[in-house]
Formats: structure tokens, sequence, C-alpha cells
């Protein structure tokens, strides 16, 4: 990643060849974009930092041992106070949201970031949650930000009805296969007994498929039975998840609720 620092030096000699020379300030500056749209690439041809040097002596000249040295330019006006930049955190409730400083990407919460000083937009987004925009005056007395995020009752009530009715699906698949089970074994186990009243030799093996079947249908019909009950239980969930959805109540800009509607 290519990164942009300011360095300020303190001269103590205006000679041709200074004296002394002190670095008395540097940092980072994440909002320069100098260091993309002027890339500077070190002896091995990788990309290396930008470095600014501000100063307000005339003729001041650099040298490089390794010819990386980019050009000097002289522009007039008061630079840039590194004192106007601050790191702060911002953190959200739940933590995971995607955030965006002053309209540039910054990753998810949280996040430790660099800013200037005064009015910076903050925006998060998160699948589930309405978006949050809010701006924040960054001060000495505040390092950490915390947001938290209103849940999307549309989105919610959503997942809810996919979720019951795909339970209600398998619960009502089993309710129809175990029925279906119950039932074959039961007939069959009638047909049996029939035939055993008027058996001859195989009577026998008659009477212990009829066990097994007596065994088998009631409790095909149990599994039936149950399964019905957890249908009912999540057509019931369905149905709430439904209403939610036809008459659900959304904040709007500037205070107010809005109505949405789906059918299905």
């Amino acid at each position: 990643m290519k990164h942009i620092y300011f360095i300020t030096f303190l001269l103590i000699s205006q000679l041709a060849m200074a004296d002394s020379l002190d670095v008395t300030g540097f940092k980072q500056i994440p909002n320069d974009i100098s260091s993309s749209r002027y890339p500077r690439l070190d002896a091995n041809d990788n990309t290396c930092a930008l470095i600014k040097v501000l100063s307000a002596l005339d003729g001041l000249g650099f040298e490089s041992n390794v010819g990386i040295v980019g050009n000097i330019e002289k522009k007039a006006g008061t630079s840039e106070n590194l004192d106007n930049f601050k790191e702060i955190t911002i953190t959200s409730k739940p933590t995971g949201a995607n955030l965006s400083l002053n309209g540039k990407s910054e990753g998810t919460t949280p996040q430790t970031l660099t800013t200037n000083f005064g009015k910076n937009t903050i925006q998060l987004t998160k699948k589930g949650y309405n978006d949050l925009q809010e701006t924040i005056t960054v001060t000495d007395q505040q390092d950490t930000h915390t947001f938290t995020m209103i849940p999307d009752q549309k989105t919610i009530a959503q997942l809810d009805f996919n979720k019951y009715k795909r339970r209600k699906n398998w619960w009502l698949t089993g309710t129809i296969v175990s029925g279906a089970i119950g039932g074959y074994f039961l007939y069959s186990a009638e047909k049996h007994y029939n035939d055993y009243k008027t058996a001859g030799d195989d009577a026998t093996d008659l009477h212990d498929k009829i066990e097994k079947e007596d065994i088998i249908w009631p409790v095909a019909f149990g599994v039936s039975g149950i399964c019905a009950v957890f249908t009912t239980i999540n057509l019931s969930k369905q149905n709430r998840a439904k209403k939610r959805l036809n008459i659900s109540l959304a904040p709007i800009d500037h205070g107010g609720l809005l109505s949405l509607k789906m059918n299905f």
C-alpha cells in the first residue's frame, strides 16, 4: 500500500551545508493522494513511501545515493499543520459493519484511522440493519466513536418468514411421509389378518408379519402426529412474520414512519 508522510525539519543553519538538521515532526497523512498520482520506486523497483519535506528556506536541495529523490517544487502559501490530524477509533453495535469515512471505504468496524479535526462524515452499512450516516466532530477530548445500528425490520421479517416457511415444509413432508408409512402398514396388517383367519400352513408366517406391522403403523402415525404439531407451530410463526412484512414500520428522514407491504 502506498503511503504519504509529512516531515517537518528545523534547519539550524541556512548555509549551503547545514550544520544540523533535526526532525521535529513525522506523521502519516492518509488523505493526501500524491503517492497514488506520483509513485516513487526504491532501488529494487518496489513502490516505496512518498515523503514530503516542508521548509520555508530558499535554495534548499536534497541528494540521495540511490537516486530516488523526486522533483523539488517551490509552493507559496502555508503548509498544512500536522496538528490538524488525529487518530480515532470507530466502533459499531453490532461489529463488522462496512465503514466509510468522508466517502472513502475504510474496511469494517472496529477500525482505527487518522483524519482531520472538525467535521467528518461516517457511513455504516450491514445486512439486516438500516444504513447509518452521521457527522462527527473530531476533537482532542474523544478518541472513540461508537454507533448503534437499528435492525431493518423488513429484512428481519423476510428472513424469519423464509426460515419458518422452510421449517414448516420440512415438518409437513415428515407428516405426509410418516402418515403414508403408517397407512401402508395398517392396510397391510388388516390384509394379513384377513388372510390369517383362513390360513393353513402359512399361518405362522402371517402371524409374525401381523405382529411386526402392528408395531410399525402406530409408531409411524405417532411420528406423523408429532410432525403435524411442529408443522402447525412453524406455520403460525410464518404467518406472524408475514404480518410483519405486510405492515412493518421503518424510520424515514426527519421523523415519521413508513408503512411497507409485501404480498405472497
